[in-house]
């Protein structure tokens, strides 16, 4: 029985790719194959998928330089994507960069079942490139003009931003301001300690890659040192309820789009990016929410605007 759901499957193996066709199409799914990223982005432009199913190792455009043109392109962003590949220990970097799912080969049927099925249909269908001009420019023309900075007694959600890109600072205060918080941007490391002690707030945002002289994990600890905390395991990527101190601040971590900062990240910046993680949370940070996204943004963070 048909769903009319496209799913997208790049796998430079024939092999993969027809015994994954065969699978889903028998389940009433509409299967585009593609054998490497560069074909796979092509095919897109004709018809968009509802979701994507990548291997990593592929020749022409492996799958982590798709991964990066994909979210490049807001048509494209919030395409869930289903990493299946025999390099387990990409797992971690994959996730965190906002892989919906990454599951190693061989991967089990039920589970890579479930999973399709979890991501395709918890949303409406995909939109067209028409469709989110349309879209983007209702959201432009709702968003008010810039207001005098409310005192921090109001009883908002206090945020800090601390980032170098003006551009990505600006959208990411408009997306939270529209959210109800009052926003301060930090841009100067050295002024970060003492903003966050003026202000109280209840969340910073920090960009891993901003230009800063100090690691972004040593400037984490210093402010962790500012009030007692909880000690985050290096492995923990989100932050429950539960484990979270009532009043205490969270340290939320993002990274400039490289495109912004006119950097080009390589394959070999991965195991770098994770390290520094695992640095992050030992020093105090809450969560690692990837490239920043002006479509995915507030849906990453709204746990914490609550």
């Amino acid at each position: 029985m048909e769903n009319n759901k496209r799913i997208l499957i790049i796998d430079d193996e024939p092999g993969v790719v027809t015994t994954l066709e065969q699978l889903l199409s028998a389940k009433g799914y509409d299967v585009r194959p593609a054998y490497d990223g560069q074909e796979a982005l092509e095919k897109m432009k004709k018809d968009l998928p509802h979701l994507i199913i990548a291997d990593i190792m592929m020749p022409k455009m492996d799958g982590f330089t798709f991964y990066k043109e994909l979210k490049k392109n807001k048509v494209n962003a919030d395409i869930p994507v289903i990493i299946v590949s025999a390099r387990n220990k990409m797992a971690d970097t994959f996730l965190a960069l906002g892989v919906d799912v990454f599951l190693a080969k061989p991967c089990d049927v039920q589970e890579l079942l479930n999973n399709i099925e979890r991501l395709i249909f918890r949303e409406g269908p995909v939109i067209t490139p028409t469709e989110l001009v349309t879209a983007k420019r209702d959201i432009v023309k709702d968003i008010p003009a810039p207001q005098p900075r409310p005192e921090v007694s109001s009883g908002k959600k206090k945020i800090i931003i601390f980032g170098d890109d003006e551009k990505t600072n600006q959208d990411m205060s408009k997306q939270l301001e529209k959210q109800g918080c009052l926003v301060a941007v930090v841009q100067e490391e050295g002024k970060l300690v003492a903003a966050i002690q003026e202000i109280g707030p209840e969340v910073v945002f920090l960009a891993i890659n901003a230009g800063t002289q100090e690691p972004i994990d040593t400037i984490i600890s210093r402010v962790n040192a500012l009030t007692p905390r909880r000690k985050m395991g290096t492995v923990a990527k989100q932050e429950t309820p539960s484990a979270r101190l009532l009043g205490k601040m969270s340290m939320v971590l993002y990274k400039i789009e490289e495109d912004a900062k006119g950097i080009k990240e390589t394959t070999s910046d991965l195991a770098d990016i994770e390290n520094l993680l695992e640095r992050c949370y030992e020093n105090g940070a809450s969560k690692y929410v990837g490239a920043y996204s002006e479509f995915a943004f507030i849906s990453k963070v709204q746990e914490y605007l609550k």
